[in-house]
């Protein structure tokens, strides 16, 4: 049939496995792009919910991504969730869908899984505020700790 359910929902995101080089630092939604990840948790064996917002000024971002700290694609976002909150408490952030929340399937040599968010093609990514570190049990499952960006 060549039917992709919701292929326009992640039109302009990469997909997992590939590699995306990222700007560094995290960008700043004061003054640009830039978000937070707020939520990461367990969702079975191999699987993580994420979920946050990002700002890309007056626009809707086109990607928001989660990749390992290689820069390997494990998921992408789905953007637009009324967070009017962050336009409340936000200087310089005036829409009211900035909320984003995912999936992704991480790997067991993943460390670390980041937040990055493409404002426009062709770039640049800006990784978000937050990071999840992935730490293994002795059960073998992965747990997500947040955490903050220390640059």
């Amino acid at each position: 049939i060549g039917h992709v359910p919701f292929a326009r929902l992640f039109e302009g995101c990469p997909r997992p496995g590939e590699t995306i080089t990222v700007r560094s630092p995290p960008g700043n939604p004061h003054s640009g792009p830039g978000g937070y990840l707020e939520l990461a948790e367990r969702r079975g064996q191999g699987t993580l919910r994420l979920q946050g917002w990002a700002s890309a000024g007056a626009q809707v971002p086109t990607c928001v991504a989660f990749a390992s700290e290689r820069g390997v694609v494990r998921g992408v976002a789905a953007i637009g969730y009324p967070r009017p909150d962050v336009a409340e408490t936000t200087p310089g952030v005036t829409r009211l869908d900035t909320g984003w929340r995912g999936y992704a399937a991480i790997r067991p040599d993943d460390a670390k899984l980041e937040v990055l968010l493409l404002p426009a093609p062709p770039g640049p990514w800006f990784r978000l505020r937050g990071a999840a570190v992935l730490t293994r049990g002795e059960d073998g499952n992965t747990e997500p700790r947040l955490v903050e960006h220390n640059w």
